[in-house]
C-alpha cells in the first residue's frame, strides 16, 4: 500500500482458474494520477479474455472517452 500523498490507481492482472472458481495475482502496479488528470467520472473495466483465461483491469479518468492500463500491448 502506499502511504504517501499522491494519488494513485492500483491495478491487478489475474489469472482465471475455472475448476477452483479463484484468481491468482500475477501482477500489481500503481499507477500515479494528479487531481488535474481527472476530467470527468472515474470509470473502472474489467475485460475477460477466454482464449487465455485472463482478466485485465483499465480505467478512465474521462468517464470511459480513453481508457488506460498497464498491462495491455
Amino acid at each position: 500500500m502506499k502511504r504517501d500523498r499522491q494519488l494513485y490507481i492500483e491495478q491487478h492482472l489475474l489469472e482465471v482458474d475455472e475448476t477452483k472458481l479463484a484468481m491468482r495475482q500475477l501482477m500489481l502496479d500503481h499507477f500515479p494520477i494528479s487531481a488535474g488528470d481527472i476530467t470527468g467520472r472515474i470509470v473502472f473495466r474489467l475485460d475477460f479474455d477466454d482464449s487465455t483465461n485472463l482478466a485485465t483491469s483499465s480505467f478512465s479518468l474521462d468517464g470511459g472517452t480513453t481508457w488506460e492500463s498497464r498491462f495491455r500491448q
